[in-house]
């Protein structure tokens, strides 16, 4: 969960549409994009 929501509230402000907000819910996500970052 911990990596998730680094995740989101870093990308979170700088979404300015639906679907950039929609892209970040966690059935979005995958983990190797999480492991990434």
């Amino acid at each position: 969960p911990y990596v998730y929501l680094r995740q989101v509230f870093k990308e979170l402000p700088a979404a300015q549409t639906l679907a950039q907000i929609e892209a970040l819910l966690p059935w979005n996500l995958n983990a190797d994009s999480l492991k990434a970052a």
